[in-house]
């Protein structure tokens, strides 16, 4: 038998024998009042002269310990705004970050940084690096691959040590052919390469490094290879490089030395044609008269920029206003050049008047376009939704309508921030914006902010992928440095 209701008919029975018809009802509200729940149904269910409140809130977040509103719509109760939560990551959640060249992590001494979600106190759960990384060091004789090369102890690599040969005496040093350091000492502490004093011979040198030249030698009198003050110039390049850029002649002066015979040394090497090299921008080591930074440009490039509309990133280190002003400035100047086709698109992430979403603030334009339409937007207090923009701009589809980016133009993605998560308010994860990037072959950038580690450990894997970059963003952004670091990006260089 169910006691509860036949406790419930009795004291109902009860009431109504004594009270009549409001009795009964006196005694469905008790009851009702202790044992039902309300629920979203336009009636009183509890009995209490309230139809429909809010039974409060739900659990929610990383870790189940935010709470987010509840109200009643359409028949049911549903959640509400967003999820009040101080945690910003998983706890016990573990990824890796490292920021030195790709081709050198987890080798040799090369390694990642460990990131572990942890709590700390009850709350306030965070991405914290328990073991830091360990970038390339300079190579030192200590039988390990410090510049993480693949190679331990390479000659090439290790700073060199002068030293002198075992057979240099003190009163030899700088004398002669022993002078100068001559030598450089190796790992095993040989020193290799160093001239030894040797025998005099008749040929206008001190071989044996006594201070004098040719002595002893009967008869001797060295001859002269050329007339003191002679200049030989040669150039083996093609002629139209000739001291151009970094190209020079070589250039032999005849000079006397020591008393001796008059010989050609080289007082000027020669420098052919190079190929240009990212570690070189402001140089012209192909001679052609033009610089690297200029030339390994990418011919015709369509750059969207993701801006953080968030309203930390719109506090008083005005950070929006610098990202701003330097990708006005960076289209500017690359109209400028002359040389480049160069389309520019805006999306706000978030947009207040887009219900928190991203939107596309400005379709790809001119430099003329981005500098007269590009405006600054109040701030969202929603989620730096960074996971949902990627996949929106890159979505098949075209939900924004974007303009086509030619077959020959590189399309890159170029993200500004201080979000530390979360990256979607629709559950997109890493994987889907790496698949979307990589399926509309975006290259993809992203500049943030010192201490997210969550979202560099998220972005650092697509960065990579696509050939992109990862920059910092200090609070007090320099206009000048974000527009050189712009530069960088569309550098047809796998690294700088």
């Amino acid at each position: 038998m169910n006691l509860r209701k036949h406790f419930f008919g009795i004291l109902a029975a009860a009431v109504y024998l004594s009270c009549g018809d409001q009795g009964t009802k006196d005694a469905e509200c008790l009851y009702k009042q202790q044992h039902v729940k309300e629920v979203c149904n336009g009636v009183d269910d509890d009995c209490d002269g309230i139809t429909d409140e809010i039974p409060g809130t739900e659990a929610c977040g990383w870790n189940g310990r935010g709470v987010r509103a509840i109200i009643c719509r359409d028949g049911v109760f549903i959640p509400v705004g967003e999820c009040q939560d101080e945690d910003k990551c998983k706890i016990g959640t573990q990824t890796e970050s490292y920021t030195g060249p790709p081709e050198t992590r987890n080798r040799g001494i090369c390694h990642s940084a460990k990131i572990v979600c942890t709590d700390v106190g009850g709350h306030d759960a965070d991405y914290r690096v328990i073991e830091p990384e360990q970038l390339p060091m300079q190579e030192i004789c200590d039988k390990k691959d410090n510049n993480c090369n693949g190679l331990t102890d390479e000659r090439s690599a290790i700073e060199p040590k002068p030293c002198w040969d075992p057979h240099v005496s003190e009163q030899m040093k700088g004398v002669g052919v022993c002078a100068g350091n001559n030598g450089w000492e190796d790992c095993a502490g040989m020193c290799v390469g160093a001239t030894p004093p040797g025998t005099e011979v008749c040929n206008g040198e001190d071989d044996d490094c006594d201070g004098e030249v040719d002595e002893g030698l009967e008869g001797c009198m060295a001859q002269d290879e050329c007339a003191v003050g002679e200049i030989q110039i040669t150039y083996r390049g093609a002629p139209e490089t000739r001291n151009v850029g970094s190209c020079q002649d070589e250039k032999k002066e005849c000079l006397r030395k020591d008393g001796g015979a008059a010989r050609w040394y080289v007082t000027q090497k020669e420098v052919l044609p190079d190929k240009e090299s990212c570690d070189f921008l402001d140089a012209d080591r192909n001679c052609n008269g033009i610089a690297a930074r200029v030339e390994l440009r990418l011919p015709k490039a369509y750059l969207f920029f993701f801006l953080d509309k968030s309203g930390s990133f719109q506090g008083a280190d005005q950070e929006q206003y610098a990202v701003g002003q330097a990708v006005v400035d960076f289209a500017g100047d690359m109209e400028r050049a002359g040389m480049y086709t160069y389309r520019y698109a805006v999306a706000d992430v978030p947009d207040p008047g887009n219900d928190g979403l991203p939107s596309l603030q400005m379709n790809y334009t001119t430099a003329a376009g981005i500098r007269t339409g590009y405006t600054e937007k109040p701030a969202d207090r929603s989620n730096e939704i960074f996971y949902d923009a990627f996949v929106d701009a890159a979505d098949p589809a075209n939900p924004w309508g974007l303009a086509a980016v030619p077959a020959d133009a590189q399309e890159i993605y170029v993200g500004f921030t201080d979000a530390d998560g979360p990256f979607t308010v629709r559950g997109v994860t890493q994987e889907s914006v790496m698949q979307a990037v990589l399926a509309r072959g975006a290259q993809t950038s992203m500049f943030i902010t010192p201490g997210n580690m969550s979202l560099r450990a998220a972005f650092e894997q697509i960065v990579q992928n696509t050939g992109g970059h990862l920059y910092g963003l200090p609070q007090h952004p320099d206009i000048s440095v974000l527009k050189s670091d712009l530069e960088r990006i569309v550098l047809q260089c796998t690294r700088i």
